[in-house]
């Protein structure tokens, strides 16, 4: 016999998928503890042997105990754990021999191989990037929303006879640069990526006026093609600010080629996110991106490879002094701050996930947890 229709037992079903995955990502956590492990124990320099039996008796002893308490059967969760201790150990095996994933730091890899990293991490996701972002992580396209919506606001302040040209800088696929050509006489996007550039090329949404080239803002050359004040904005999304770590020269020749009180809307990854409390977050995550404030590292897992990019935090007082003088903060932001510590699947749910964006989007004004630093200015 059929099925009928509502099932219960259909929902109860997506409720154990959704149960598997964070169970995945639970174990993702772990391997990857394991691997700050062997990373501490090579840095200090005493190489602690991997395996150590009194530590494994004693987590085995703890997690039988609280199995008990939460009334699951202790020899089956002493099961689990044991095989977790087994992988976690030959993880740090693997790594210690040099074959696997190295925790890496920006001290550990040049400046010039976290960009390599970044080339062929967008080569591989240029084509699939706009729909991950659109469908994979609602509280990024909270955090995409209410950057839209300031962005938006931001362009009527400039007079109608100041809204000749446009630049967003890391533009990468274009998502920035075809919402503000649409305010223009001439929007232009700069990437570092020629993927990202090529598919920002093809899209078909591109008004006429939308213009995209690949450089580099961190090299003074890139500049050369700009005349001082010729853009009346520039733009800088989705936490493109801490991407640079030469962030004092690319603000130096915004400053250069921003007309008089041509505004500014710049994202940076803030130094003090909500997140930052929760060590790792055991399940499906909400939000595309996830900085590791101390080693100053962007993680990105991709099929069967980890991309390590340059990614530094700021506060709002360490933006302000690096500003040159005549470009002014008229206001601040962070966003999101609640929805990217809930798991994914909890913002799925339409209803939920409005009560998450208005509550997101009222605090991006009164709360500085927000995961990233959205700044707002002019030039004087």
């Amino acid at each position: 016999m059929d099925n009928p229709v509502g099932n219960p037992l259909d929902s109860v079903g997506r409720e154990i998928a959704i149960l598997d995955q964070h169970l995945i990502e639970v174990l993702v956590a772990r391997m990857e503890a394991a691997q700050v492990v062997e990373h501490v124990k090579a840095t200090k320099g005493d190489r602690q042997p991997i395996f150590r039996s009194e530590v494994e008796d004693r987590r085995i002893t703890q997690i039988r105990e609280y199995a008990m308490q939460r009334g699951i059967n202790p020899h089956f969760a002493e099961q689990i754990i044991y095989a977790v201790i087994n992988e976690s150990c030959k993880v740090q095996m693997i790594q210690r021999e040099g074959t696997g994933t190295y925790l890496h730091t920006i001290g550990d890899l040049s400046y010039e191989k976290l960009k390599e990293n970044l080339l062929e991490l967008t080569m591989r996701v240029a084509s699939s990037y706009e729909s991950n972002y659109a469908h994979l992580f609602p509280a990024t396209q909270i955090y995409l929303g209410f950057e839209k919506d300031i962005i938006l606001d931001t362009i009527k302040e400039l007079d109608v006879d100041q809204r000749r040209s446009v630049l967003d800088i890391g533009c990468a696929t274009g998502l920035a640069s075809r919402l503000v050509s649409d305010y223009f006489e001439r929007a232009v996007g700069v990437d570092i990526s020629p993927s990202m550039i090529q598919a920002a090329m093809l899209a078909p949404e591109n008004g006429e006026n939308c213009t995209f080239e690949v450089g580099d803002v961190e090299d003074p050359k890139y500049w050369q093609q700009h005349n001082d004040g010729c853009f009346d904005m520039v733009v800088m999304t989705l936490g493109t600010g801490g991407d640079f770590q030469n962030l004092q020269l690319v603000l130096g020749e915004v400053h250069r080629v921003l007309s008089k009180r041509g505004r500014f809307v710049f994202s940076f990854y803030n130094a003090d996110p909500l997140m930052g409390g929760y060590a790792k977050i055991p399940w499906i995550t909400s939000l595309a991106a996830i900085v590791d404030v101390e080693r100053e590292c962007l993680d990105v897992h991709f099929q069967d490879q980890v991309f390590s990019l340059f990614a530094r935090c700021y506060t709002l007082e360490q933006i302000e002094e690096m500003l040159p003088r005549n470009l002014v903060v008229t206001d601040s932001y962070t966003c999101p701050t609640v929805s990217p510590t809930v798991p994914s699947s909890v913002l799925e749910d339409a209803g939920s996930y409005e009560y998450f964006r208005a509550l997101d989007h009222r605090l991006a004004a009164q709360d500085n947890h927000g995961a990233y630093l959205l700044v707002t200015g002019r030039k004087s």
